[in-house]
């Protein structure tokens, strides 16, 4: 059978073989200018970035004065082990939680109370009511009454423990909801 298609004589088909070009396919489509819904995207990762570094960073200013009390604890702690003046660490570690309180009173409380000039029970009930977990017998006895004796008998690293426990969980929010009325604690308060 003959074939349908009829031939060029082959200077022709050089010819327009010369003429043929490649395709020329269209640009690219860039990616800027960014459409509308991209802008949004963007400024809502922004805003949520904003946002967490501003929560960190409050939550990092308010929890410094517990690493400080933590570091002091320490240090007070290392001058114990060097000299074995239980009294000096007794007297350094309540004033390091009072300066706590004082710190929680005047950046949390509107309504101040003077806690840090609490001592005995009275101090121990708000050293109770800051952290769920109650502090030792032993670290009551100590706290409350050990650290107005001139030679304090008792298991300083014990209580050393419990106060930095202390220290790392205590919360100040929970002072303002267990607060005792001013009659319930005396007239301190008035």
């Amino acid at each position: 059978m003959a074939d349908p298609k009829p031939q060029l004589p082959p200077q022709l088909q050089e010819q327009l073989q010369q003429q043929l070009r490649d395709v020329q396919l269209p640009a690219d489509i860039s990616w800027w200018p960014l459409a509308f819904g991209w802008w949004i995207i963007i400024a809502v990762i922004l805003v949520g970035i904003i946002a967490l570094w501003v929560r960190l960073r409050n939550k990092y200013r308010q929890n410094r004065y517990r690493k400080l009390a933590i570091s002091e604890l320490e240090y007070t702690f290392a001058l114990w082990q060097e000299n074995q003046n239980t009294a000096g660490y007794l007297q350094s570690a309540n004033n390091i939680l009072k300066r706590c309180i004082v710190h929680i009173e005047s950046a949390h409380w509107a309504n101040k109370r003077s806690y840090a000039s609490l001592s005995g029970q009275r101090w121990l009930d708000v050293l109770h009511t800051l952290n769920q977990t109650p502090l030792s017998a032993q670290c009551q006895h100590a706290l409350g009454q050990l650290v107005y004796t001139a030679n304090p008998n008792c298991e300083v690293v014990a209580i050393h423990n419990e106060l930095l426990a202390w220290l790392k969980h205590h919360q100040s929010d929970l002072l303002e909801e267990r607060t005792p009325t001013p009659q319930q604690v005396g007239d301190h308060y008035a």
